[in-house]
């Protein structure tokens, strides 16, 4: 008897000392995809986004208890580091656009910032200066946006250009200022919903299909070598929504651009709406999310003992990493294309499953 109360004794004990510890945090960074948007009606937080899949893993396998969703619609990586763009209204029907939910005078409930900042960058240091230590990975999912510019230009060539250029110089900085605080990161690529216009009978849209698969293949090899460079692992979500073979027809089936029937054959949505369909269904979050999980458990990302707890020893403007850039310039030449016509449990920071559309409408929202 006094052996099994002493037994006992140890596991209550175990048991309180494991309740009283600080969990860990899921820091998430990025656009509609990072927060999880779904389709049809705008539903900007779905619940079960790539963040959520990983945030339950993370609560199941490794303490964490919190997931502070700083992520925002439309958002690109210049938006992050500068809510305003320069604008002083949320009118303006041409890029720059201001932030959805860091610029004040936007003031639109249905994007209110997830995390209190004047940007995303502001907001998620804010976090982590108010919660040392608790961070314990941050996921970015980012660059679509930089494109956004690009569907509304007859020179889509000089565009994509200037948009990876775009991608190249901000996310390093954005990777800097989050890194100061000690938590490791882990940055994405971007799948092509692009790919579905290859289905469509709208002569814009149709030489835009077959023009975007080299599009992402430039695209996503600067973001990745940009990462590279910053010490960054990557996940790669392209293979995640588009699998390695068979790629439209794995678009079809983990977002809204396209349907398949029952006899195997796809078409592209009917009344197609391009900045709602394109984000994934909850089987393409799963894809995401799951890739996210096994970097982080393949990778050894995320330490199974106690968060960090030191303030940040980087200064965010001195001593930060610097990516060469990846320039392109070795790759084919661009043909010029029309513009088309247009459960989570556990604790959570602040989030959001209210429909809504977006003011400017965004590619990758």
């Amino acid at each position: 008897m006094k052996t099994a109360l002493s037994t006992l004794s140890l596991f209550l004990a175990i048991e309180s000392s494991i309740a009283g510890e600080q969990g860990k945090t899921l820091l998430a960074i990025g656009d509609s995809i990072a927060a999880g948007q779904t389709f049809p009606d705008y539903i900007f937080r779905s619940g079960y986004g790539y963040n959520d899949v990983l945030f339950e893993h993370l609560q199941e396998n490794y303490g964490f208890d919190t997931f502070a969703d700083a992520s925002c619609a439309a958002e690109s990586t210049s938006n992050v580091l500068n809510a305003t763009m320069g604008n002083t209204d949320c009118t303006n029907e041409s890029p720059p656009f201001p932030s959805l939910c860091y610029a004040e005078f936007c003031n639109d409930e249905n994007f209110f910032p997830p995390i209190p900042g004047n940007s995303q960058i502001d907001a998620a240091e804010r976090y982590m200066e108010s919660h040392p230590g608790e961070v314990g990975l941050i996921t970015i999912s980012l660059v679509a946006n930089d494109l956004t510019p690009c569907l509304e230009t007859p020179d889509v060539q000089s565009c994509i250009f200037s948009g990876i250029a775009n991608t190249q110089a901000n996310l390093p900085e954005i990777v800097t200022l989050l890194g100061a605080y000690g938590a490791p990161i882990i940055g994405s690529n971007v799948y092509n919903p692009a790919l579905s216009f290859t289905l469509s009978d709208d002569p814009n849209l149709l030489p835009l299909g077959f023009l975007s698969e080299a599009i992402f293949g430039l695209v996503n090899d600067a973001v990745e070598g940009t990462y590279a460079a910053l010490g960054v692992p990557v996940v790669d979500m392209f293979t995640a929504i588009h699998g390695t073979s068979d790629k439209l027809l794995n678009l079809c089936r983990h977002t809204g651009m396209c349907v398949e029937a029952d006899d195997g054959t796809v078409s592209i949505t009917e009344d197609l709406d391009i900045t709602d369909d394109q984000h994934p269904n909850e089987l393409g979050y799963s894809k995401i999310g799951q890739a996210f999980v096994e970097l982080v458990d393949n990778g050894n990302i995320v330490p199974t003992g106690s968060p960090v707890t030191d303030a940040p020893t980087v200064s965010p403007t001195t001593g930060s990493p610097t990516a060469s850039p990846v320039a392109p310039t070795s790759s084919p030449s661009l043909p010029v294309s029309p513009a088309p016509t247009n459960k989570t449990k556990g604790k959570k920071a602040m989030g959001s499953g209210k429909k809504q559309k977006r003011k400017n409408e965004s590619y990758f929202s």
